[in-house]
């Protein structure tokens, strides 16, 4: 007799999201035109309404070394335009999603000459630069009228995509008092 086939794993309460990194910054854009990101920024990237700085992202996968690119147009106060690479690094601590750009450089710059100076000086001796920021990670769902709370185990880049492990749980069902007539 032939061995038996092992028992099917049960179905667990983990899903893999993967995004092409392309479409992670398109919907940056989206979330920037629609005012759910800053549109602008200052000198110093602080997000802020009278910032003179309006970002653009992009993704491009021919680029082996920072394929992110962050295209920034000063429309306000003068007329400049930087391009920013970077790689990504993501990963889920203490319960919240961190982002972190590596390698952070501006590869292009149309600006003033002093300007331009001032920041191949300021690469020069600062090099690039690695941030990280963090936010939640997790968030409700509702899929076919019923809700779900949904948790960020894990994250990370995957070639060129992100790649997400969300726990998701049912939702504690939401008393509603009962309507009274009279």
């Amino acid at each position: 007799m032939r061995a038996a086939l092992a028992a099917a794993e049960p179905a667990g309460d983990e899903v893999t999201v993967r995004m092409s990194s392309s479409t992670a910054a398109e919907l940056a854009n989206w979330a920037v035109d629609r005012g759910h990101l800053p549109p602008h920024y200052t000198r110093n990237l602080e997000p802020r309404p009278d910032g003179e700085f309006r970002p653009h992202f992009d993704y491009l996968a021919g680029d082996p070394v920072r394929p992110f690119k962050i295209h920034v147009f000063q429309d306000r106060g003068g007329c400049s335009y930087f391009q920013v690479g970077l790689r990504l690094q993501l990963r889920i601590i203490d319960d919240q999603l961190e982002v972190t750009t590596l390698d952070q450089i501006v590869e292009t710059a149309n600006a003033s000459r002093v300007l331009e100076a001032a920041l191949w000086v300021k690469q020069l001796v600062q090099g690039s630069v690695d941030r990280s920021r963090r936010a939640a990670a997790n968030t409700q769902l509702t899929v076919g009228g019923r809700a779900f709370t949904a948790r960020a185990v894990s994250a990370h880049v995957a070639g060129d995509d992100l790649a997400f492990e969300l726990r998701l749980a049912s939702a504690a069902p939401r008393t509603v008092a009962p309507t009274m007539v009279r």
